[in-house]
């Protein structure tokens, strides 16, 4: 039996010292690039393993498991090849300038925005940028930076291998080994997941999905925005395509008459926290005010197939229908087809700065304001994002509200920031809109502590001041011939059925909170004129109240409501029609959302 021991034992020895050959040969290279690029992560996992926080826990893992995985494996090249050093020092501290450069200057980490920056960027914008930021103060720090790494690489290079030998005692070697053996299998495993990514099959939600929860290393972050560029590009090219060969196909509206329509895409908003669909607190006054008046209509049973902005509303301003299997950019997106049926084209989005895009825009942003898109579509859009939606109202009002009244047919668009996160900066720091606090929150679950009883205020307030907002767009339209239509891209969490907030976008929701990330509010309003114009359409509106809908037909709702008629329009997957043919609904992950939610509900 201690003769098999003995074996085991030296077997084990024999593969520790092979897995640590290359390190033991140039350990300080192996150290100093462990921590120059991973020693953040280990402070990341070790403050998510305090705060219990799983998301940054695992996040933090997957980092330092590429890290590790990639600083072993150029450890491996620079013991069996001398000349390999210098060249890896030189593109790590390469890389490392890079992210401090980006970090310093722009507050931020290398994203695919600034990599599609750099590929759209000519030689004379190159030469300004570089005029603008070669000294500038983020980047004097960032030189600074890279100046102490290489004093630390030739000190340590030339004394501290001469000082101690690293790892000769046997606990250190066995401690390394046993660090090695649990972080190159997971960094491996990370590493084949991104170059999965890389199929041709792939689409740009999985690769959000992925990166979402999935490690931010240096490397990763590269792969991320060389992924997310390649496959936006891809879509965004198909779906211009498509939609230049339905500008070309015949289209046509019915209307004879002056008629107003109005899509206005709210963000964030939990149906439950609205006074409208029936929340004890009152959130919506306006909108409520609207219903009992007989001019708003609510649809009840309205999802989104996804929960993310850019997923869910690629899917709602194309014409497919995604529970079909319909991929967005096989179908045209839906206000060129309005623009191409004779109707004056707005789109008025606060979601969007000319001057300033932001990660959680990019994907969306590249087909909604790309040239190609902008010259099918509008006739008219805004310039830049506002502080608050008031103020985008506002700008609507003055720079294109006169020009859309004297169009006959008119279709305006608004993507408002609603309720995004965090809630608190949605709404003006004014008397008028701080209607609720702590004290007024609902009874909930046993993790409502204090400050999470005002996160909810806080969104309840922006609840409140995004139905203030929705009354001054009403008001501008009450004496034309108009109808809005309003739904937000997904729905939220604020610590309604478990201590989280926000929104599961790695995946699908947990069946208990299915319904609040997915089900969307939808509301119709129409204008008295419109009412007594078309009153077989109030009673569709009235008939359509409780039938489940997906935000993917929308489409198909507004073409009714504008009498828009090409080959795209589908009876079957228009709510209001009588053909309308309620069918399973797919979320994120292909989950059957009604299946999940009755279960629960049982």
């Amino acid at each position: 039996m201690k003769r098999s021991e003995h074996k085991v034992w030296r077997w084990l020895t024999s593969v520790r010292d092979v897995m640590l050959r290359p390190v033991s040969r140039t350990p300080f290279f192996f150290v100093f690039l462990l921590l120059l690029f991973g020693l953040g992560y280990v402070l990341q996992v070790a403050h998510n393993l305090v705060i219990g926080n799983n998301m940054g826990l695992w996040k933090g893992l997957s980092s330092l498991g590429v890290v590790t995985l990639v600083v072993y494996l150029l450890t491996c090249l620079v013991a069996r090849f001398k000349w390999a050093k210098p060249v890896c020092y030189a593109l790590a501290l390469l890389l490392k300038f890079v992210v401090q450069f980006v970090k310093y200057n722009f507050m931020a980490d290398f994203s695919p925005v600034m990599l599609q920056a750099i590929v759209e960027t000519n030689g004379s914008e190159a030469g300004e940028f570089v005029g603008l930021y070669a000294f500038s103060a983020g980047t004097v720090k960032a030189y600074l930076y890279i100046a102490v790494c290489v004093v630390v690489i030739l000190c340590g290079e030339r004394w501290l291998p001469r000082v101690k030998h690293w790892f000769a005692k046997g606990w250190e070697r066995w401690l390394l080994a046993v660090l090695l053996l649990l972080l190159l299998p997971y960094g491996a495993v990370q590493v084949v997941k991104q170059a999965w990514l890389f199929r041709p099959t792939v689409e740009v939600g999985e690769i959000y999905a992925y990166y979402r929860y999935g490690p931010t290393d240096p490397l990763s972050t590269l792969t991320n925005a060389v992924l997310t560029v390649r496959q936006v590009d891809k879509d965004a090219d198909k779906e211009y395509a498509v939609t230049e060969r339905a500008m070309r196909q015949r289209g046509l509206c019915e209307e004879t008459d002056t008629l107003h329509l109005v899509v206005v895409i709210g963000e964030s908003y939990i149906k439950r926290h609205a006074g409208v669909y029936g929340y004890s607190l009152p959130t919506t006054p306006r909108l409520s005010a609207e219903r009992e008046a007989g001019n708003l209509f609510l649809l009840e049973d309205v999802i989104a197939p996804f929960n993310t902005t850019s997923e869910s509303l690629k899917q709602v301003l194309s014409t497919n229908h995604e529970a079909s299997g319909e991929r967005w950019c096989d179908y045209p997106f839906f206000p060129a087809l309005f623009k191409q049926a004779g109707y004056y084209v707005t789109y008025w989005d606060n979601q969007w700065d000319a001057g300033k895009v932001d990660i959680f825009d990019f994907s969306l942003g590249s087909i909604t304001h790309s040239s190609h898109m902008r010259r099918y579509s509008y006739d008219l859009e805004n310039d830049h994002r506002y502080n608050y939606d008031e103020e985008l109202i506002d700008s609507y009002k003055q720079a294109a509200h006169g020009k859309v009244m004297a169009q006959r047919l008119s279709l305006s668009m608004f993507h408002l920031m609603g309720q995004h996160m965090a809630a608190s900066s949605r709404y003006p720091d004014k008397a008028a809109f701080k209607r609720f606090s702590a004290a007024h929150v609902p009874s909930g679950g046993r993790w409502l502590t204090q400050s999470k009883r005002e996160e909810i205020a806080h969104y309840d307030n922006a609840t409140y001041y995004n139905d203030y907002v929705l009354g001054r767009l009403l008001d501008l339209l009450r004496g034309s011939c108009a109808v809005l239509v309003y739904f937000s891209d997904h729905g939220e969490e604020m610590y309604d059925v478990r201590d989280f907030t926000g929104r599961d976008e790695g995946g699908s929701a947990p069946p208990e909170a299915m319904e609040l990330q997915y089900g969307v509010p939808m509301m119709v309003w129409c204008s008295s004129a419109f009412q007594a114009r078309y009153p077989e359409q109030v009673e569709r509106l009235r008939a359509a109240a409780n039938r489940k809908a997906s935000l993917d037909d929308l489409p198909q709702l507004l073409m009714n409501l504008g009498r828009v008629r090409n080959s795209y329009y589908r009876t079957e997957h228009d709510v209001l029609s009588p053909k309308y043919k309620e069918g399973k609904r797919l979320v994120r992950g292909g989950a059957d959302y009604d299946a999940t939610v009755s279960r629960v509900k049982n």
